[in-house]
Formats: C-alpha cells, structure tokens, sequence
C-alpha cells in the first residue's frame, strides 16, 4: 500500500493549520456559546432530551454542566496547536460519547453529524506531521508525530519508506504496523 502526497510541505501545513484552526474555533465556540447562555439551561435542556434514553438523568446532567468547559478547553488547545496530538484523541473520544449519546435518542441526523466530526478529527490526528504552524512546534520535544517528509527519525531500522518516488513525499511505516499487515 503506497500513500502519496505532494511534495509541498507548505501547501500541507498550511493546509493543516486552516482546518486545525476551524475545527479549533467551532469546538471552542460551541463552549463559550453554552457557558455564555448558562451552563445549568443547557443541563436541563439536555436531560430533558434524554429522558426516553435509558442513561440516568443525573448523569445527563453532570454530563450536560461538563460538557461546555470540556469544549472550551478542547477547542482552545487545537486551536492553537499546544499539546495537538492530546486534545485531538479527546476530541474525538467526546464525538464518539456524543454519537452513542445520539444513537441512543435515534437522532440519526445528529449521529450524521457526529460522522463529520470524527473524520476531521481522524484526518488532523492521521497528519499530525503537518503540524507546523503551531505551538506545539516551537518547542522540540513537544511535536509528537512525524512529519510527512519522512520520520525525524528516518535513520532508525524500526522505520521503513513505503514509497521513494522523487515527486512525492515518502511516509513511513512504524516495524509493528509494517508486520501486522504483511509488509517487508
């Protein structure tokens, strides 16, 4: 399996920032929006909405007073790229609590939703290398994905390239993945 990117590093990491960054403000907004409003009416409005669903009301509740500030922070951190790699897996992991959450009112358009969410979640973390224009990337040592011009670790045999073309950019292959699925 060859994966291909161009070889343009800039256009890919601009390209990362523009969608960190949205994703970053839309996260952070839906947050500030409930806190602003009141986090105990957005509570109620959410027990309300479970009470068929077979989830306890209390926890609703508590879920519903959280789920603001989690969003909030989340989405303040992803928009600024500090500790990326963190809050993008635990902004996918609240999309996936709130897809069951939906799934479990059988609002199958929100469940919809939730899809959309994931995928850009599992396309920033999968790019994680592109990363550049962050904070995260100020500091070495806090980066914590390769980047797609090869592994800053290229040299080590626990890293093989899929590709070599020379008008694309290479990605590499962890020893663990590259076994499991076969390859040599």
């Amino acid at each position: 399996m060859t994966f291909q990117l161009p070889e343009n590093d800039r256009d890919i990491s601009l390209a990362y920032l523009l969608l960190r960054v949205t994703l970053g403000i839309n996260i952070l907004t839906h947050g500030v929006a409930r806190i602003i409003s009141g986090p105990e009416h957005f509570a109620s409005m959410l027990g309300e909405t479970f009470h068929a669903t077979p989830l306890p009301e209390w926890f609703v509740v508590w879920f519903g007073y959280s789920l603001p500030w989690i969003e909030a922070i989340i989405g303040t951190f992803i928009l600024f790229g500090l500790l990326t790699r963190f809050f993008l897996a635990g902004g996918a992991i609240l999309v996936l609590v709130l897809t069951v959450g939906a799934g479990l009112q059988q609002n199958w358009e929100i469940t919809g939703l939730q899809l959309i969410y994931a995928a850009v979640y599992a396309i920033l973390l999968a790019f994680s290398g592109a990363n550049h224009y962050s904070i995260d990337n100020l500091y070495e040592g806090i980066t914590t994905a390769p980047s797609l011009s090869g592994c800053s670790c290229e040299n080590r045999p626990s890293h093989r390239t899929v590709t070599t073309s020379t008008s694309m950019v290479p990605i590499t292959l962890g020893r663990k993945f590259q076994h499991r699925r076969g390859y040599q």
